[in-house]
C-alpha cells in the first residue's frame, strides 16, 4: 500500500446491480485540514488515529495490524470552536 501524494484524487468505477457508478476519493494532507479548520474558527485541532488494544495485539500479533496503523482508512479530527 502507498500513500497518494498531496491533493491527488483516486477514482474507481463500480458495478452494482447491473448499474455502474464512480467513487472519487481525495487525499488531503494534514496541513490542508489544519488550515481549513483554523480558517473555520477551530483551535486545538488534533488528529486521532486508530490504535490497537493490548488484547488485540496479543491475540493477532503486531504484523496483523501494521497496515491499519501505517495506512489508516479513517481518522477522527477534534477541534474547539470559541462561542
Amino acid at each position: 500500500m502507498k500513500r497518494l501524494p498531496n491533493n491527488i484524487k483516486n477514482s474507481i468505477l463500480c458495478l452494482y446491480s447491473n448499474q455502474t457508478f464512480s467513487v472519487t476519493d481525495y487525499y488531503l494532507s494534514k496541513a490542508t485540514y489544519e488550515q481549513a479548520l483554523t480558517k473555520a474558527g477551530l483551535t486545538n485541532v488534533r488528529f486521532l488515529f486508530p490504535t490497537v488494544s493490548a488484547e488485540g495485539q496479543e491475540k493477532l500479533g503486531q504484523e496483523f495490524w501494521q497496515d491499519l496503523l501505517d495506512y489508516p482508512p479513517l481518522i477522527m479530527i477534534e477541534g474547539v470552536r470559541k462561542s
